[in-house]
Order: structure tokens, then sequence, then C-alpha cells
């Protein structure tokens, strides 16, 4: 490759960065390696080498520093598909080797042909959407609003756009990174002074989160405050977990994490049919939440006056599982070794999608995690990067030895099915038919959707069906079905998590088992304390829990109240401090 050649790749590569931003390079140590790098450091871009060794101009990529500044990466020469991509950059690729190649890993594909960029999104195996500006933003407004109504006068300067990982609203690892920009600065045009990136439903996920830091950081580095950006999640210590990340890449904050007690807020739409932004609407006033009444719909008004019934329990648990998480196939194998899981209630489903499995399915899906498990538990650790060898070895500790033959065990009876049905495949739904397996067993298993701490994307690869996520607490549907069927509960979570509970002003069992494990930060310890304490709970005889009923029943009437007092409206589920938003 000549200097012309590569000036004119630089060229062609600009629009992709913003000024003095991080380049990734691919390549094996050729000359060519070494003047695209020389390159992009001489026009200012901090390079990084995505292979093992050093270059000149630059240094070699590390997964944790680097995460978040890695804008674009240029294919130098092929190595094949390449595992620390971050899926929120932009691949620029000169050797030009056909897209099966990568495996279908990478979003934001190109070639480089010489003289020209040339887009790949056709071939993407998931074609390219963009539903902006209309679509899912809009329902997460109405919330926004309803949680923080003193922003409702701002309404008309505050910008919204999802930037989740729902294709048909507009996930935007299948939207060009150019048109991400001509969304966002579409917004600015209209007289917006702040940008809601919408992603409420979940975590702080890698993918849309890594997206919306890269744009944000264009903005800003063009002059916009970084008080304009700000990322809607469901993770309740989001602004921390942010902040960590980009403090161990030496990152500027380009985003303003925002979120609430996100799967309450929806319970409790969901148990009153009423949302207050028609009254916003209609008075165009400031909201006072004082002002609504709140009336509970039929089944609701049930569970509101649902009474404890302090009886022995035909099952010892309940245990609702939709996606096979780690943590949750680690559950189901730990309950049949211990030949504990005849003894409850449990749904669990090997396989993922729209509906239900079967059992084929399902037998399938034994046979590919058996081969995942000795894949693991055979690698080279010698042989691999410290990142990886790290990785590797947490999954060894997090990794029970009877794993598969617990599977082995009980995979003629998978699926496991309670409540979940090709109509109701999603049962998050508080309604009267799920009550009786609360009345009918001891105590839920929760098993939350985050579990295992991962700061970057790799760590999270080894385990199978994990969500790509920062490791903050995060609150689903899963632990708001106890609190209002007024059941015990323990918790499989991210440490801190009944933490938050309690801060909420809801109230745990600690009276009846030990809950320091929601103190205990490492995952392998954190998971052996809480199935010690299901172990209790199981073992224990009905006369040994009919003396904690009567401390039950005034503790889970008390949480099952907190939930369904609507008082004060909404409000009181504001995590988020939006003063700097009054300003904007």
């Amino acid at each position: 490759m000549l200097q012309s050649e590569v000036n004119q790749l630089w060229d062609s590569v600009q629009p992709l960065c913003t000024p003095g931003g991080t380049v990734g390079i691919i390549g094996t140590h050729s000359r060519r390696t070494t003047l695209i790098g020389a390159e992009g450091t001489a026009r200012n871009h901090d390079v990084v080498y995505l292979d093992d060794d050093a270059y000149i101009g630059g240094a070699e990529f590390s997964s944790v520093r680097d995460w978040y500044k890695l804008e674009t990466v240029i294919v130098a020469d092929y190595r094949g598909p390449h595992q620390h991509i971050p899926p929120h950059v932009s691949v620029i690729d000169t050797a030009c080797v056909p897209w099966e190649e990568w495996g279908h890993v990478i979003a934001d594909y190109r070639w480089w042909d010489g003289k020209n960029i040339v887009s790949h999104w056709d071939k993407h195996n998931h074609p390219p959407v963009n539903s902006f500006p209309d679509g899912g933003a809009v329902c997460i407004s109405n919330d926004f609003f309803e949680v923080y109504p003193e922003l409702w006068y701002k309404r008309h300067s505050i910008g919204f756009i999802y930037y989740g990982p729902t294709p048909h609203q507009g996930d935007p690892s299948r939207v060009p990174y150019e048109q991400q920009l001509h969304n966002i600065q579409t917004l600015l045009d209209r007289g917006c002074t702040t940008v809601m990136f919408c992603n409420s439903d979940e975590a702080l996920q890698l993918v849309p989160t890594g997206w919306a830091h890269r744009v944000a950081r264009h903005f800003v580095k063009q002059g916009h405050s970084p008080d304009t950006f700000w990322f809607i999640t469901g993770c309740l210590t989001g602004e921390a977990e942010y902040a960590t990340i980009c403090e161990q890449g030496g990152e500027p904050e380009y985003l303003n994490p925002l979120t609430w007690h996100r799967f309450e807020h929806c319970v409790r739409i969901d148990c009153t049919g009423v949302s207050s932004i028609p009254h916003m609407r209609h008075s165009n006033t400031d909201f006072e939440p004082g002002e609504l009444e709140y009336p509970l719909d039929d089944e609701s008004q049930h569970i509101l006056d649902y009474e404890y019934v302090q009886v022995p329990k035909k099952h010892k648990f309940l245990c609702f599982s939709r996606m096979p998480r780690w943590q949750r196939i680690q559950l189901l194998a730990w309950l049949e070794h211990n030949d504990y899981l005849n003894s409850g209630l449990m749904s669990f489903d090997l396989t993922q999608g729209n509906r239900p499995g079967n059992n084929a399915e399902n037998a399938q899906e034994i046979e590919h995690l058996t081969q995942h498990i000795n894949h693991m538990y055979n690698y080279d650790l010698e042989h691999c990067e410290a990142d990886q060898r790290e990785a590797i070895t947490e999954f060894r500790l997090n990794c029970a030895h009877y794993t598969i033959d617990s599977f082995m065990n009980i995979g003629g009876r998978l699926p496991l099915t309670l409540n979940r049905t090709v109509e109701r495949d999603n049962p998050v739904q508080i309604c009267l038919e799920d009550r009786s397996y609360h009345e009918n067993s001891r105590f839920s298993i929760v098993c939350e959707t985050l579990f295992y701490r991962g700061d970057y994307r790799s760590q999270h690869d080894y385990y199978m069906n994990n969500l790509q996520t920062l490791p903050g607490i995060f609150i689903s549907e899963k632990l708001y079905k106890p609190l209002s069927y007024c059941h015990p509960f323990v918790l499989f979570s991210r440490p801190g998590t009944l933490q938050a509970l309690r801060d909420r002003g809801y109230h745990t069992f600690g009276y009846m088992i030990d809950e320091h494990y929601d103190d205990i930060e490492d995952d392998a310890r954190r998971f052996g304390a809480v199935c010690t304490q299901i172990q209790r709970l199981i073992t224990m005889s009905d006369e040994q829990f009919a003396e904690y009923q009567p401390k039950i029943a005034d503790t889970v009437h008390h949480n099952r109240n907190v939930l369904m007092d609507f008082s004060q409206g909404n409000t009181l589920l504001a995590v988020t401090d939006t003063s700097r938003i009054h300003g904007n």
C-alpha cells in the first residue's frame, strides 16, 4: 500500500471519527499495518492495536481501558472474526473479506475498495431499520413525565429517541452511524436542548450504551454541553456504573444516565390502567400528583384485598424462569443435584424464542450446553490473552461440576411450564391466574436478569444466554411478582439489590433467613450463600415454618401496600436528580 493510498483511506475514514478519537487496527506486523497506524497517529488520533503486538505510533488494545473510547476499527490484514471489536464501532475492511467470514458479528461493516468506503448494511443478517421519529420513544416519554412531572413544562425542549434492543423500534445496532447522527441533529434542529436516549426496560446494555456514548461524544466535541445528552435506563445504579467504566478508560462522561424504578412503575400502571398523561395534556400546567385518583381494576383490587393465609404449603418453593440466563441454568442444576426440584413449582425452558420450546429443542440445547461447558474446561489457558484467561477462569468458578449430569437427568422433562403459553409468551402481568402458585408455595426463588459481574462484552460471551450489560442493580417484574402476591422470597441478583428495595420502603426477610448474601461481591460465593438459604427454607418442617408465618404475613402485607400506595402518584419512583435539565 502506497502512502498516497493510506492518505486517501484516512480521508474516507474521517467522517466516522471525532477529532482526536480512538481508532483500532487489526493486522499482522506488516508495512501495510504500520503505515495505516502511523498516519492515524499523525492525524492526532489515538491508535490502538487489537492484536498481540504493539506497533509504531500506538499501543495494544485493552478491553477495559479502550472499550468505550474505540470508534472505528480498520482491518489492515484479515485475521478472522475478532473478539475484541466492540459492537458500537464502524469496521473499515481494507482486505475486503466476504461478510460471511466475519460470522455476522459486526453491524456497521464496510469495505474500502482502494478509493471509497462501501457500506455493507445490505449484507447484515438483520436489515437496518430506522423508525425515528416515531416508535417506542413516545411510550417512554409518557412514562418519563409520570415519574418526573416537574419537567412537564420543558416537554417541548426534550427530545426522545429509542436506543434499545427491539428491532422494530430502532435498535441502534441496526441504524448506520451517519443516520444516528442525523436523527440527533434533527432533534436539535427542532429546538430540543435535552436529548433522551431511551432504553428504560433494560439495564445499562453495552451495545446501545456504547452507541449513545459515541454519538453524544460527536456532538459534545462540536460544542454541545454534556448536560444535553441523557440515557434512560432501568439500572438503578446507572450513574455510578457508567462513571466507573468511563473512569477506567480515561473517557469523559458524555452521557447522563437517568433512571427510576421502572418495573414498579409498569406494575402500578398495569394494576390501575390509569395514566396521568391525559390529565397533564389537558391541563397544560405543572403537574400535581395529588390531584389524581388511581382506581384499581377488578383483578388488582383482589390483590389489594388479599390476605396471606397462614397454613402449611403444598409446595416448598416457586420459581418463574423464561429466558435461560446462566444463573438460572446453574440454579436448576443445583436443585436437581440436591433432589429439590420435585418439591417445588418451577418453569424453565433452555430454548430461546418467542414461544415455549419443546422437548426435542431442549434436548438439542442440552447438547450445546454440554459442548460449551466441556470447551470452557478444556481450554488451554496458557496460550490465550490475559483478559480471556481471566474470563474463562471466572466462568469455571461459576459453573458447578454437576451441571451436565443434572441436565442429562432432567432432559426428558424439559421444558418445565407453569404460566407460560403460546398466547402468554412473556407472562409479566400481575393477574389472578398466577395467584394460586403463590398461595400454594412457601416462598419464591427470584432469579433476576442480572447476576454476574461484567464490565465489557467479552466477559459476558463465555456465559450462555447472558445479557451484555454493565453490572449495576436492575429490578425487573420478576421481583415485583412476590411483592404483589404477598409472598416471601430469596433473591439471585447483583449485590445491593435487597438494600435498594429497603431504601424504596419495602421490607425483606432477615428475621427468617440470612440475607447477608446481598453484601457479597464475589459471584460464586453469593450464589452459594443464596443456595444455602433456599436449602434452609426447603428443609424446614411445616411446624418450623409456621412459627415464622405471623411475621411473614406482616411483611408481605406491608410490601403489597407500599406497591399499591398511589397517594403520591408515581413520583416516589424517581431516582435521578434532574436539576441540570431545568437550565437547558
